[in-house]
């Protein structure tokens, strides 16, 4: 596997949690790929709090980019070299550059938790984060106002790891719930996902609890604050005998990543020659791109013969 070089002038990590389930699988993935004397925890909270400590770290650090993750996210082997090369290639007036992953609520490749700044404009971004903390999403506020002033994000379509896997059921709570008050025009097809998984898997039933409730209340601001709906959660899990999952091990989970993709069908997501893959890795990556193109011929076919 490739790494980033010990000692790196290029990279300074920001894993920002609020005590996700993964966040020690996080770190062990990215503590493989980057020197672990660069990887730094923010736990502030709420997180326009978090945002801005790990600006503050990115120029106290003074490397030339800073990456902050959300401890929900967990990188493809080699994700953060390979990022860095692109983004080394970006001009000089780029703030920097979203990165996919798949996300599991949504059964699909999203922008999520995975940023990479060029830490010489933080200085900036701080400047413009006071108008922006208390906005909804207020990371994405930033970015705006970045880009109004000349300084464009970059969009990097290939995903490089997986969002919101093997999280506490109470977490996937607040989240859905979050999102139901955030994002109305996406409602409907989270709950249909939901609804139609929600039978095989927990996971998906919490989360339709989760957004059918927070489609509902109207009287609570969402904040993603650990004591949010804690009552709630605890009512409706009691209710159906579920209960709360076990810390996760990191141990043995060395290939976890690639087996979600894998298990979900979106190996051809990755980037067109993905390193640290096995060859039987590299031929279940070229079945599924197969597969994927068949299946989207399939679906045009059916629309043009159907119009």
């Amino acid at each position: 596997m490739k790494s980033v070089p010990s000692d790196s002038p290029l990279i300074t990590v920001i894993i920002r949690t609020a005590g996700e389930r993964t966040e020690s699988l996080c770190y062990e993935i990215v503590s493989r790929q980057a020197p672990v004397s660069q990887i730094h925890w923010v736990r502030e909270a709420p997180f326009s709090q978090a945002l801005r400590r790990g600006y503050e770290i990115g120029l106290h650090e003074g490397r030339k980019w800073t990456l902050c993750l959300d401890a929900d996210v967990l990188l493809i082997d080699n994700a953060l070299p390979s990022v860095l090369s692109v983004a080394e290639s970006l001009s000089g007036e780029c703030f920097g550059m979203g990165v996919m992953v798949f996300d599991q609520f949504y059964g699909r490749k999203n922008y999520r938790g995975f940023h990479l700044y060029r830490t010489c404009l933080l200085d900036r971004a701080l400047k413009r984060w006071e108008h922006c903390k208390d906005q909804i999403r207020p990371e994405t506020a930033v970015k705006n106002a970045m880009k109004d002033a000349g300084y464009p994000w970059h969009p990097l379509p290939e995903v490089y790891g997986i969002h919101d896997y093997e999280q506490y059921y109470a977490d996937i709570f607040r989240k859905m719930a979050t999102r139901a008050q955030k994002s109305q025009r996406e409602w409907t097809y989270l709950c249909n996902r939901a609804e139609s998984l929600s039978r095989k898997s927990p996971d998906f039933l919490v989360a339709l609890w989760a957004l059918r409730f927070g489609n509902s209340d109207h009287s609570t601001v969402a904040v993603l604050n650990k004591s949010q709906w804690r009552d709630t959660i605890q009512l409706l899990m009691d209710c159906y005998g579920l209960k709360e999952k076990s810390p996760l091990e990191a141990d043995g989970m060395e290939t976890y990543v690639f087996r979600q993709l894998w298990r979900e069908r979106a190996i051809h997501f990755l980037p067109v020659n993905p390193t640290g893959l096995t060859p039987a890795d590299r031929l279940r990556r070229l079945y599924s791109r197969v597969c994927y193109r068949l299946s989207n011929r399939e679906r045009l076919y059916k629309q043009l013969r159907d119009h």
